[in-house]
């Protein structure tokens, strides 16, 4: 169930990011980064789904999108800076940065069972409570994510 709702917050991040890309040509280039960036790291969420053509085949669909994110911004390149700039002083921004931030280094840093745990606990350490850790950490980032995208500065 927790790695469900993670997917669907993930979800729905890289699909506000490039649904406001699609409806403000002028923070497009910006805005498809974002999206691109959210759709990757949904993408890696999703392994277990591509793992099914054959293991660590996620890679290449989140090349494709980065890609593919990459060069709409260059198309859009006057679109890429300024917005960012705007963005970065907005409270949308704090609270994604801090997801993102929980996300990629604490649920990593302490859901690394060889780094922390195995140390820590010795003989009496069991995979679940890394994996309850890491995915509980995983979860909370991605709400402040997705807190922060309800708080994307919209142009109506």
């Amino acid at each position: 169930m927790t790695e469900l709702l993670e997917d669907v917050l993930l979800l729905f991040a890289a699909v506000e990011f490039l649904v406001e890309a699609w409806e403000r040509p002028d923070a497009r280039g910006f805005l498809v980064l974002a999206g691109g960036f959210f759709a990757c790291m949904l993408i890696r969420e999703l392994d277990f789904l591509f793992d099914m053509v054959h293991h660590g085949f996620w890679l290449y669909p989140a090349l494709v999108t980065a890609v593919a994110s990459v060069v709409v911004a260059i198309m859009y390149r006057r679109t890429v800076l300024a917005p960012m700039a705007a963005y970065a002083d907005t409270k949308s921004c704090i609270y994604v940065s801090i997801g993102v931030l929980i996300v990629i280094v604490f649920s990593r840093l302490y859901g690394s069972g060889r780094l922390i745990w195995s140390d820590i606990m010795g003989t009496n350490y069991r995979a679940e409570y890394k994996t309850i850790i890491q995915e509980g950490l995983e979860l909370f980032g991605y709400v402040f994510i997705s807190y922060g995208v309800c708080l994307l500065p919209r142009k109506h």
